[in-house]
């Protein structure tokens, strides 16, 4: 089975959580691979490389101090078939929000506090129906 290409670019008071939860979690071991980085620049990078359709994108809404809303819709716009979840916090301006899921710039949302099931039931989520086949 091919793993699953998983973008994580998020604030890095949560990164430990992604880190543990792919380190501890067999079955997410074994499903996903994961690239992480700390801010938007390093994600349009690494499309440049690899822009196939299995990469998918977990983005916070704000990555150093900078909103990631209009990010959100110009890397959606570039790449339509990939697959975008947020992780939301109070941060978040709620109009933008909900342009942003009228659009279907975002196939998941994740707001903050939240668990390791949370997470993992949000992943699967993203990766839909199927993502354990």
């Amino acid at each position: 089975m091919e793993k699953k290409h998983l973008i994580v670019c998020v604030r890095h008071d949560i990164e430990p959580v992604f880190r543990d939860y792919f380190a501890t979690d067999r079955k997410a071991g074994e499903l996903y691979d994961f690239f992480y980085c700390d801010h938007t620049k390093n994600i349009k990078s690494h499309f440049i490389n690899i822009a196939r359709p299995d990469y998918h994108l977990v983005i916070d809404a704000v990555i150093d101090s900078e909103g990631t809303m209009d990010f959100i819709t110009e890397i959606k716009n570039e790449h339509p078939l990939l697959r975008i979840m947020l992780i939301g916090s109070a941060e978040i301006k709620k109009e933008k929000l909900v342009e942003l899921i009228r659009n279907r710039s975002l196939n998941a949302v994740l707001m903050r506090p939240f668990t390791l099931n949370d997470l993992s039931e949000k992943i699967a989520l993203l990766y839909g129906p199927h993502h354990d086949k």
